[in-house]
C-alpha cells in the first residue's frame, strides 16, 4: 500500500526544513514533499496527487491565496485538503479570504508541532472518508449508466421493430412458447398470413398505418379468427386516439415508446386472462 503523501510548500527553505523534520519524526508512516515556490507547489500536486497540502501564505510572485486558488479550480487535484500557515497576527479577513477561495484549515507561526500533526491526521481521515464516498458514487454512475444504455437499446430494438412491422401476430404452442409469425411487412402480408393460419391467439398492431389502419385490419382479421385478442398500439395517448374515433372504447391500449420486457409482460396478461 502507498504511504499518504504531505505536501509542504514555502518559499523559506528554513521553514521547509523544519516542517520536514518534524513530520518524519512524528508521522514516519507518511511521505513528505516539498516545493518553495508557489508554481513548484502547483506542479508537485498534480504529478504527485498528495493527500494533504501544507501553504505558506507569505511567499513572493504567486502567494498562497493564489496557489489555493488555482488548485481548487483544477479538476484533478480540487479535492486535496489545504492547511494555509499563517503569520500570529494574520488578520481576520485573511481568514475569511482563505475559507473562501477553498482552505479546509488553517494553523499559525511559529507552528505548534502537535497541533500540526493533529490538524493533518483530521485532513487526511476527511480525505480517505470522501475519496471512498466518491469512488462508491462513480461505481453507481458507472451500474445507472450501464443500465440506462442497455434499457435505451432494448426500448429502440422494440421500437425499430414495430416502426418496420407495423403489426405482430402471435401464436402460442401448447408449450406455452411465443412466436411471432411475422418478422417485417404491413397489414396486407399480416392479413395473408391471417388466412393461412389455422389458431391466432393474439394481434398486435399500431393504431395508425399506411394503407389499412389497426382498426381496418383487425376487423378483417377477426372474419377468420375471430377469438384472437388485440393489443393495439400507439404514440398517441389513448384519449386523443378515442376521440378521433380510430377505436372504440372497450380495447386494449399500450403506448410507445416501451421496453421488450413490459411488452412481454402485457402479452402474457392478455393470453392469461
Amino acid at each position: 500500500m502507498a504511504m499518504p503523501k504531505i505536501l509542504a510548500i514555502d518559499d523559506k527553505r528554513d521553514n521547509l526544513v523544519t516542517i520536514s523534520v518534524i513530520l518524519k519524526n512524528l508521522m514516519p508512516d507518511y511521505q513528505v514533499l516539498t516545493a518553495s515556490s508557489g508554481a513548484e507547489g502547483i506542479k508537485k500536486a498534480k504529478e504527485e496527487q498528495p493527500d494533504v497540502v501544507l501553504l505558506d501564505i507569505k511567499m513572493p510572485r504567486m502567494d498562497g491565496f493564489e496557489v489555493c486558488e488555482e488548485l481548487k479550480a483544477d479538476e484533478s487535484v480540487k479535492n486535496i485538503p489545504i492547511i494555509l500557515i499563517t503569520a500570529v497576527r494574520t488578520e481576520t479577513t485573511d481568514r475569511i479570504k482563505g475559507l473562501e477561495i477553498g482552505a479546509d484549515a488553517f494553523i499559525t507561526k511559529p507552528i505548534d508541532e502537535g497541533e500540526l500533526v493533529a490538524q493533518l491526521k483530521v485532513m487526511l481521515r476527511i480525505k480517505k472518508a470522501e475519496d471512498a464516498l466518491r469512488k462508491e458514487r462513480d461505481e453507481l454512475e458507472e451500474i445507472v449508466g450501464e443500465r440506462t444504455r442497455k434499457f435505451r437499446e432494448e426500448r429502440d430494438r422494440a421500437q425499430n421493430y414495430l416502426d418496420v412491422a407495423g403489426v405482430l401476430i402471435i401464436v402460442v404452442g401448447p408449450d406455452q412458447k411465443v412466436d411471432l409469425l411475422n418478422k417485417t411487412g404491413n397489414g396486407d402480408e399480416a392479413l395473408e398470413i391471417g388466412r393461412l393460419q389455422s389458431t391466432i391467439d393474439l394481434i398486435i398492431t399500431d393504431v395508425v398505418m399506411p394503407g389499412k389502419s389497426g382498426p381496418e385490419l383487425v376487423e378483417m382479421m377477426q372474419d377468420f379468427h375471430p377469438a384472437a385478442r388485440v393489443l393495439f398500439i400507439s404514440g398517441y395517448n389513448e384519449d386523443f386516439i378515442m376521440r378521433r374515433g380510430a377505436v372504440d372504447k372497450e380495447i386494449n391500449f399500450f403506448h410507445k415508446p416501451f421496453t421488450p420486457g413490459s411488452l412481454k409482460q402485457k402479452v402474457r396478461e392478455l393470453l392469461d386472462g
